[in-house]
């Protein structure tokens, strides 16, 4: 039932591609946000939300299997004394994580109608690998968007402070940072207010390839579970490699409809921001986990850029929308964290 509420609501906004937004009825948006808060809030917890329902029941690191990132802690803990139970203080960070979302896409252009940036955003495949599995990593990872975009609007207290919150919520977020240093470094549209050199499309490209190369090489020499291709992660975990084979797909076609010059200049700094991580992933599908862990932060860029082309004028912006909508909503990473078992989805196609 999850599933089929999953891949009927993409069906449903993907169809966004081809009206006005002003043509969308009342009644589309509710059947949306009701089949939203079906599939996300009320779905049995399934991988990684088990071990944090356990962890804000009792408020034990040792549930989780290392000490906690202070931020994520101390919330918790502080939700915990109110009186909230374990499921309150999780819908607590499914929300939070929306929310910042929602106001990752408001800062690109503020012109843009919450009604369907919250649907667009609850229905982004980020927010179910977030919302539904990495709570930690899907909180820090939207922290350090909202402080790019910070940055780009020349909020620089604004930027070190979520900064600040990103790094103190996942132990992982430094990696991420650093992808988004290079990136505002290298890229020719930030570079020239930032280091005062406009660099050429060559360091952009081959920067990116070698950041993806070192973390490649380094993952597997220290990074054992990370980077090591012989563990067995269950039948349910797709090859990296099949991964990328199915991302570049959708990036390939995605871009070669999208027309830049007319989405918002955030958008098209964030497009770019995708570009770049697309080339750093390709290296890193020949590795582990470590390929999945880069991605989600490629899902995030690629879900705020979704919104801002659904939620644009030009025709072909939105029909790169629609394709990207409609795409999530067959993701095998997204219908195995839907399903109440691992490639239980599969019975509903066959």
């Amino acid at each position: 039932m999850t599933v089929a509420a999953w891949i009927f609501l993409h069906m449903l906004l993907a169809s966004c591609a081809w009206i006005q937004r002003r043509r969308l009825t009342a009644s589309v948006l509710f059947v949306a946000g009701v089949a939203c808060v079906l599939i996300v809030y009320r779905k049995s917890p399934t991988f990684d939300l088990n071990f944090y329902l356990d962890y804000f029941d009792s408020l034990d690191p040792k549930i989780v299997g290392h000490p906690v990132e202070p931020f994520f802690e101390w919330v918790s803990v502080g939700l915990s004394r109110l009186g909230l139970s374990a499921v309150q203080i999780l819908h607590f960070w499914q929300v939070l994580i929306l929310m910042l979302m929602v106001v990752s896409v408001r800062m690109i252009d503020s012109n843009f109608e919450y009604k369907f940036i919250i649907i667009f955003m609850a229905a982004s495949l980020y927010y179910v690998l977030a919302s539904q599995n990495g709570i930690r990593q899907g909180v820090s990872l939207c922290f350090l968007l909202l402080a790019f975009l910070a940055g780009l609007r020349g909020r620089w207290a604004w930027a070190l402070l979520l900064c600040a919150l990103c790094l103190a919520t996942h132990r992982f977020s430094g990696l991420f940072l650093a992808i988004s240093i290079l990136f505002a470094v290298v890229d020719n549209r930030l570079s020239e207010s930032i280091v005062r050199i406009r660099f050429s499309r060559k360091i952009f490209f081959y920067s990116a390839l070698g950041f993806g190369v070192v973390l490649y090489f380094y993952v597997s020499k220290y990074g054992s579970v990370y980077g090591d291709t012989s563990i067995d992660w269950g039948s349910y975990r797709t090859d990296p490699m099949v991964k990328f084979i199915a991302l570049s797909f959708l990036f390939v076609i995605s871009e070669r409809l999208m027309r830049p010059e007319s989405l918002p200049a955030k958008a098209r700094v964030l497009a770019g921001f995708r570009f770049y991580l697309y080339l750093i992933l390709f290296p890193l599908s020949f590795s582990g986990e470590i390929f999945s862990r880069v991605a989600v932060f490629y899902f995030l860029i690629e879900g705020i850029l979704m919104a801002a082309l659904l939620l644009n004028d030009n025709i072909r912006n939105r029909l790169a929308g629609g394709l990207i909508m409609l795409v999530y909503g067959v993701a095998p990473n997204a219908l195995n964290i839907l399903s109440s078992a691992p490639r239980q989805w599969l019975s509903f196609l066959e």
